[in-house]
């Protein structure tokens, strides 16, 4: 029986609490129970009971608790079936856990691992490697405790992974190895293995450190490896942010090198990519202040606007440093101490996004008020009764309008992914929507503008090719169509080359006018949406779906679009 209940209960029933736990920590008895120092948060002042008669164990300042399992699991960092495995030997009973279905490509990736840590540590190539990382202020210590290695020049990795029983099928399946050709997906780069939550080794990424090659690059999305679900260093990280009560969330692997050795063990990283709502569904979890720490900068304020977006579940902040300095440029020059002092100075997520909204409104123009009133409250949808009230204050007060109005506005229903399109004839829009989809290959900038400005598509296959170009741009810095158009789907192929035949600059007038075309659709999708609830609605609701209706018809008068 493979991780039945009975099995679990009978381990739990054979090993002791008080001995489980006092292996690792000191504990003194108190009354009938053992009282000692919680090891998930910075406990000065012993917290944690640990109660021998029920045999489970209690925080009643962090809050952690639970029975040995749930100690061992998460004290030693480790996935709940090693954690049943080892209190099962240590109580000598014999267990049988299914296998997972991915152990082979974790222990491959695992194999590689070791490889890459061994080029680096032991070759001529590795050693310029390691003065490069010395040079750039990291420690031998912080080296191998990220388990740093080398892809080198010559491709040797199938041979060594052969003397430890992997095949060249395992490397294909990881994405280390392409099929075909046989031909290493890395070569002369720096190695970073990427773990999950539960410190298995699931991917790498790979940086060049000479060349025009794209800087880095990552394994392939597989079935144990998704970087929209992956957060870098979070297996390390997250007894670290428990006891400190916070985690940071920064854009790079250095940054978080840097962060560890300079004392700050709390942080991951997004890996190239925006933060995620999967990312903010993994970190709900641990239940701590999650700080996005960027660069002030205009790009670090959108991907930092990105992130609080996605963060609605979760007790976010945002801190900026100095424009033009990352985290490991900043804590390379200055104290600990100073950055703290610009940690304090950290603005709660929703003030970050409510004054990155007002800074650009002009309130001379009704358009650019409507704007800012639509994306405070399309934010305040999803938070917390209490925060709406807050800025629906601030809000009203801005615009000197009631707080009643706005709060008929959040009621009356959203426009959303999973409203029906109404069947508007969408010639020239869906050619809006293509020109848009073509301009985004100029640059990596001009896509993630394009992306930040664009909530939704109207077409779902534009909106899966516009994933894979920002996907394409978290690998290389410039569009080439040999590189981008085979990472395509067949069945957006078609569209994918009728979009891509057209030229691509378009004046920044031109943009602006896709964005109204793609306005005019959305207003007038949301106006028959309107008038087709109205149809049901009781009095109350009528007469605010007719108030929404009479301000969208008064837009789109404004905006010179037809009705």
């Amino acid at each position: 029986m493979a991780n039945s209940n009975t099995t679990i209960d009978q381990v739990l029933q054979a090993v002791d609490i008080v001995d489980v736990i006092g292996d690792v920590l000191e504990l003194q008895k108190k009354g009938k129970n053992f009282v000692g120092l919680c090891p998930f948060h910075a406990d000065s002042n012993p917290s944690m009971t640990v109660s021998p008669e029920k045999q489970i164990f209690k925080c009643f300042s962090c809050g952690a608790g639970g029975n040995a399992l749930k100690f061992v699991q998460d004290f030693e960092q480790i996935p709940f079936a090693s954690a049943l495995r080892k209190l099962a030997q240590r109580a000598g009973i014999e267990v049988q856990i299914q296998a997972n279905p991915h152990a082979d490509s974790f222990k491959t990736n695992s194999i590689v691992s070791q490889y890459y840590q061994f080029v680096l540590h032991n070759t001529k190539e590795g050693e310029a490697v390691v003065a490069y990382l010395n040079n750039r202020g990291l420690r031998e210590d912080t080296i191998k405790q990220f388990g740093l290695g080398y892809a080198p020049s010559q491709q040797r990795l199938l041979q060594a992974v052969q003397k430890q029983q992997a095949t060249a099928l395992d490397l294909v399946k990881v994405g280390l190895l392409h099929d075909e050709s046989n031909n290493e997906l890395f070569r002369q780069r720096l190695m970073i293995p990427i773990d999950d939550s539960d410190g298995r080794i699931v991917g790498f990424s790979g940086r060049v450190l000479q060349g025009q090659e794209a800087k880095y690059i990552n394994s392939p999305d597989s079935p144990i490896f998704h970087k929209s679900r992956v957060l870098y260093n979070l297996s390390r990280a997250k007894l670290a942010a428990k006891q400190a009560k916070r985690l940071f969330v920064v854009e790079g692997y250095m940054d978080v090198f840097r962060m560890v050795q300079s004392g700050v063990a709390e942080c991951v990283a997004v890996m190239g990519t925006a933060f995620t709502k999967e990312h903010a569904a993994l970190l709900a979890h641990y239940q701590v202040a999650v700080y996005f720490l960027f660069d002030g900068d205009t790009a670090g304020k959108t991907a930092a606007l990105k992130s609080a977006y996605n963060a609605n579940k979760l007790d976010a902040y945002v801190t900026l440093l100095p424009a033009g300095v990352d985290p490991d440029d900043y804590l390379s020059t200055h104290s600990i101490e100073a950055f703290e002092a610009i940690v304090a100075q950290s603005s709660s997520a929703a003030e970050f996004v409510y004054q990155q909204l007002l800074e650009p409104t002009n309130f001379d123009s009704s358009a650019s008020i409507d704007a800012f009133k639509r994306g405070v409250i399309g934010y305040l949808r999803d938070q917390s009764p209490a925060l709406q009230e807050r800025y629906f204050h601030k809000l009203a007060a801005n615009l000197n309008v009631s707080v009643e109005s706005l709060l008929r506005e959040i009621k009356a229903p959203s426009r959303r992914r999973n409203e029906p399109v109404v069947s508007i004839t969408p010639v020239k829009y869906i050619k809006a929507e293509r020109l848009l989809l073509n301009v985004m290959r100029t640059s990596k900038e001009q896509a993630y503008v394009i992306d930040q400005q664009m909530d939704n598509w109207i077409r779902a296959e534009h909106e899966s090719l516009k994933e894979l170009i920002l996907q394409y741009y978290q690998t290389y810095s410039t569009y080439q169509a040999e590189r981008f158009l085979p990472t395509v789907p067949e069945a957006l192929q078609e569209e994918a080359l009728l979009i891509f035949q057209e030229p691509s600059y378009l004046s920044k007038s031109q943009i602006a006018d896709l964005f109204d075309t793609i306005e005019e659709y959305q207003l007038k999708s949301r106006l028959k949406y309107l008038q087709e609830l109205r149809k049901t609605a009781s009095a109350t609701e009528k007469m605010a779906l007719a108030n929404e209706e009479f301000q969208i018809q008064q837009q789109l008068k404004r905006g010179g679009h037809d009705e």
